[in-house]
Parts: C-alpha cells; structure tokens; sequence
C-alpha cells in the first residue's frame, strides 16, 4: 500500500476535530434546551461570562451627568464613613536631582484620627526611623485638644477656609467635567474611564484648588460600586506663586483600595512638582502618601506603637508595624 501524504493527514485530523467540535456543540445545545432550573441557567450564564469578558461590554455606558450624579454621591458617602475610622499615614517627601536619583529624603509617619469639629488629628508616630517618646506623644494630645475647641467655636467661613487648604474629594470632582471615554479592566474589576477636564464656571477658593484647575486627566470608576478607583492627572498650565514658579511638568496619581465590602478609602498618592525658584534654580519634589491600617474608631481607643518594631522595612523601623500601641 501507497504510504499516505503527510498533507492528507493533516487534512483528515482537521476534518475529525470539527466533527467533534459540531457534536460537543450540540451536546451542548439539548442540554441547555432540556434545563428547566433557572439556577442552572444562571450558573451557565456566569461561566459564559467570566469566559468571554467582552460579553458584558455591549451594555450601554451611562451619561456623564448620570456618571457624575453618582459619583458624587459615593464620594460624599466615603468622606462621610472615614470620619468614623483611624489610619495610618505615611509621608515620603524627596527631593530630586536634575537627572532622577534621589537627593534627599524625609519619612514620617502619622495615626490619624478623626475630628468632628475640622480637619483630622495627626500624631507623629517616627520620624525617619525614630520612633517619638511619649513625652512628645502627649505634648501633640494636648495640642489636638486645643486645636479641636478652636475648631468647635470656629466660625462656618472660617471651617470653610480650612477645607479649602485640603479639599476632600467631593470638592475636587466639583471642579472638574466629565467625559466617558469607555470600560477597562483595572486589578481585574470592570471600571468606567472617564477623562475629567477643568471645569470653566468653578470658583476655586485657595491656591490648592487653582493649582487643580490647571491640571487635567482620568479617573477609573468601578462600575458596580460607582467608587473611583484611580486617578491620574497631569499639568496643562503654569502656575506661579510669590518667587516660586511651576513649571508645566507637575502631576498627580491616587489609588483606593476596598477596605471591605461596602468601604473604598485611599490607598496611595503621589504628587511630583518640577518648579523654579526666582525663575533661576530649578526645584524637583515627589511628595508619597501612604495610608493602611484603616480600623472604625471608638472613643477611648488606644494610640498605636510598635512593642517590636521592624528593622527591614525600608520606610524605617516604624513602617507597617502591626501590633498593639500604646501611650505609655
């Protein structure tokens, strides 16, 4: 017998396999006619999708004054529930050459603690690596104290002045337009990218806010939870304060992180400003935001320090130290 060509092999194995394949397909097919429990049909449903991720891309987008509408009101819900929890804070600031490498660097690390009269209480934990003495820790609980009755006999102007210094999120979106750009996966989450722009009627009430309207960007918004997730901005301006000058190369990235099911609170940030100084000596500063151990406060809750801080940890050896704390 003639041996057979190793082209007509190759052409019968492709002919079995779509026999195959057609069969599977119709197996398939009664099984899914004959199914009468809508469970089961959900379940099929379910693995189509998470199969196929481009099948739940054909829903339509909603409208970016709806996107907007709800955003807001997440976000004015997440400021809302952060009032009632503590943090940890970590702040990087360093100071760049010309090339990239670091010059210098700074780490300190807070506990944040809520205030219901004004902006947050930070008490310094380390210092570059060295932690503060309790001496030091109750001199900054006395400051708080007074700081909160100031906040408390403050006047609605002046509440107002401080919250411009740092505007919450809610703020920041105000002053910023929408616009849908499309769906992405981000960290394996179906989100909404939005381009955001400076809005031309917002009146910003600090220099911070001014900076803001120079600056333009996106922002991922999960889809399920209408949270936003990330944002990145970049310069599209100058902006120029007393003898400081900032050029068009500053920028601005925020991370949120789900801290639980219904909780979305930041969870990095990150601010870069390439600036000069009497229009002569240029000025290059990242400034790194940190934030972890998020826990609900409760009146009486005990201030943290590490018993057996961690010498590896690059930030120092107060850095992401688990454990109970206490004033001493």
């Amino acid at each position: 017998m003639a041996p057979v060509p190793e082209r007509a092999r190759g052409g019968r194995r492709r002919v079995l396999c779509a026999v195959k394949y057609m069969a599977a397909l119709r197996e398939v097919n009664k099984t899914v006619h004959r199914c009468r429990s809508p469970i089961i049909l959900a379940l099929l449903f379910v693995g189509y999708v998470g199969v196929n991720p481009s099948a739940g891309q054909d829903r339509p987008l909603p409208t970016a004054a709806t996107l907007r509408e709800r955003v807001l009101a997440r976000a004015r819900h997440q400021e809302a529930l952060r009032e009632n929890y503590t943090f940890r804070e970590t702040r990087i600031r360093e100071v760049l050459r010309a090339g990239g490498p670091v010059k210098s660097r700074r780490v300190k690390i807070f506990q944040i603690f809520p205030n219901p009269y004004g902006p947050p209480s930070a008490n310094l934990l380390a210092k570059d690596g060295k932690q503060t003495t309790a001496e030091q820790r109750r001199k900054q609980i006395e400051r708080d104290l007074r700081q909160r009755e100031q906040h408390r006999h403050a006047s609605a102007e002046a509440r107002s002045g401080e919250e411009a210094k740092s505007p919450p999120l809610s703020r920041v979106l105000e002053l910023y337009g929408m616009t849908v750009i499309g769906r992405e996966q981000l960290n394996g989450r179906p989100t909404i990218k939005v381009a955001l722009t400076p809005n031309p009627e917002a009146t910003p009430r600090s220099f911070v806010e001014k900076a803001m309207l120079k600056m333009a960007g996106t922002a991922w918004i999960d889809e399920a939870s209408f949270y936003i997730m990330r944002v990145s901005m970049r310069s599209i301006g100058t902006v120029r304060r007393w003898l400081i000058t900032s050029s068009r190369e500053f920028s601005f990235e925020l991370w949120q992180e789900q801290i639980d099911r219904q909780v979305v609170f930041p969870e990095r940030s990150q601010l870069a400003i390439q600036a000069k100084m009497l229009g002569l000596f240029s000025y290059r500063l990242r400034i790194i935001r940190e934030f972890s151990h998020y826990q609900r406060f409760t009146s009486g809750m005990e201030i943290l320090l590490p018993r057996e801080p961690s010498t590896s940890s690059p930030l120092g050896s107060a850095a992401r130290c688990p454990g109970r704390w206490d004033l001493e």
